[in-house]
């Protein structure tokens, strides 16, 4: 049989695997053995089990991995993340929409710490959603909220994703990171914005916090101080060149430590449920990474990428045609998989082709981010608001489906602007030493 035709079977099989509920990892590992053995016999496969599991996570720059997830787990556990959130809602409860504002702030530091927007909307939709009700937020906007908000952490350094799409395409993690700055905070910006335009016309659905004073915004802007330690030993190590990634990782999970400490908000408990969480989330990934590699090689025998990166460098494609068709591929499969799953699957297939065409990696990698976390938020399946729902099973999911919509909108304009203007995204990673 024809390899590119078992490589095309492959793809639907797994597909298939993934649709039904099968783990993403155990898909990718079983239809890459089984193509090998299609197309190179037993020994073929023998060779991918013996040396690809090895080989696919020995690499030093993995260590920052764990290392950054370790940094999240303790910020979470040691109460940064809810000071990080109580803090905004001090200072930003009196606008329209407050609330929903402080969430925004509080969803983008926790899911840039834990890397999994899933996780960030479960945990901080437990959190504000009840604050929200209890000042007569309409569900639908503040179920949205949460959910979109989740998605922000992929932008935001440290980010998990970056880690992984610079590891598959060997990008510099570092100048990933710094070029998600910018991307990030005007993503954050631009829902904020919206958010207290649109309560501004309509002020019943999100009342302004009262009675704040300035005493007690003065006094929780201390819940802010960690993260900006944090930020400024992670990202300002690394952009003016003191430290690697890795290093970076290792120097963030040191000084999240010492603060928490600092402020006796941890004990050996919850630093040890804060270590298992770090494992789980580590292990879980690398065996989608070994899954991944194994289909990888798979998909070079049966020759598809060099099949498809022949017909679009020769079709002739514009680059805006390609970005829409990549658009459309991640938003669909982030209705089914977060962004790991996403691009462990596609980047070997597709990236040596966008390379080839004259994409800048870096340019890229912001954008796919930003395409993969649009896909959680998307109907009729968007995963972060299925998670909502299961934190508020008593609001309708086509309410929260409709609460989205506005925050989808505001990231197709973001996307525009990442896309119009390149050097949004450059401008900081070219600065550095």
């Amino acid at each position: 049989m024809d390899p590119t035709l078992v490589g095309v079977i492959g793809i639907i099989v797994l597909l298939l695997l993934i649709f039904s509920g099968i783990p993403i990892g155990f898909a990718l590992g079983t239809v890459g053995i089984a193509g090998m053995i299609s197309l190179g016999g037993l020994g073929a496969a023998y060779g991918v089990l013996s040396t690809v599991p090895w080989n696919s996570v020995s690499n030093f720059l993995w260590i920052a991995l764990p290392l950054f997830i370790l940094m999240g787990h303790i910020a979470y556990y040691g109460g940064l993340v809810t000071e990080l959130y109580f803090a905004a809602r001090m200072w930003l409860g009196w606008l329209p929409g407050g609330l929903c504002a402080a969430t925004t702030v509080g969803c983008a530091g926790f899911a840039a710490a834990t890397g999994s927007s899933m996780a960030c909307a479960g945990t901080m939709g437990k959190v504000a959603l009840p604050e929200m009700r209890k000042y007569g937020y309409d569900d639908k906007l503040s179920t949205g909220t949460v959910a979109a908000s989740g998605t922000l952490g992929g932008l935001i350094p440290p980010s998990i994703f970056m880690i992984i799409y610079g590891m598959i395409t060997e990008t510099p993690i570092g100048k990933l990171f710094i070029a998600g700055i910018i991307p990030g905070v005007i993503s954050a910006l631009i829902y904020m914005i919206m958010v207290v335009i649109k309560c501004s016309f309509n002020p019943k659905a999100a009342p302004p916090l009262k009675g704040v004073t300035w005493r007690e915004r003065i006094v929780a802007t201390k819940g802010v101080i960690g993260f900006i330690i944090i930020a400024v030993t992670v990202l300002g190590g690394i952009y003016n060149g003191l430290w690697t990634p890795t290093e970076a990782g290792g120097a963030g999970c040191l000084t999240t430590l010492l603060l928490v400490v600092f402020k006796r908000n941890i004990n050996i408990k919850l630093l040890l449920e804060a270590l298992r969480d770090t494992v789980r989330l580590t292990a879980t990934i690398f065996v989608i990474v070994i899954g991944s590699m194994t289909f990888v090689a798979f998909m070079a025998v049966s020759r598809i990428p060099d099949a498809l990166g022949t017909y679009i460098v020769t079709s002739g494609f514009p680059s805006s045609g390609i970005l829409a068709g990549c658009f459309v591929m991640f938003v669909f499969l982030g209705c089914f998989m977060e962004p790991i799953g996403m691009m462990l699957l596609t980047l070997p297939v597709i990236f040596p082709t966008l390379q080839a065409i004259g994409f800048d990696p870096i340019w890229f990698g912001i954008l796919m981010v930003k395409f993969s976390e649009i896909g959680m938020i998307t109907p009729p399946v968007g995963m972060n608001v299925y998670v909502i729902s299961g934190v508020l099973p008593d609001v309708p999911i086509q309410n929260i489906f409709r609460g989205i919509v506005p925050f989808l909108l505001m990231d197709i304009l973001t996307l525009w602007l990442l896309i119009a203007f390149p050097q949004l995204s450059l401008y900081l990673p070219n600065l550095m030493k």
